[in-house]
């Protein structure tokens, strides 16, 4: 579980996350998750006489036109590859 703790300060829920031990793909492969949830996590903070569940990612915006563009490029090699074993 990535989150290690949750806390009212005030009026702010301050949540703590250990880091992935790898930064690893999203589900999209749009982002890379840096830390996740996992789904929801109950916590031990009571808000209304009711626990507080929290879910939650932490993730880095991949650059989607560099990875378009290497994508492009490898089908191109995959393309050339077919092209020269057929000959």
């Amino acid at each position: 579980m990535a989150i290690t703790s949750a806390k009212l300060d005030g009026n702010k829920l301050v949540i703590e996350m250990e880091l992935e031990e790898e930064i690893r793909d999203s589900s999209t492969g749009k982002t890379d998750i840096i830390a996740s949830s996992s789904g929801p996590y109950k916590t031990e903070v009571i808000l209304d006489g009711r626990p507080v569940w929290i879910v939650a990612s932490a993730f880095l915006k991949k650059n989607v036109t560099k990875t378009s563009k290497l994508k492009k490029d490898l089908e191109e090699i995959q393309r050339q590859i077919v092209s020269n074993t057929k000959s």
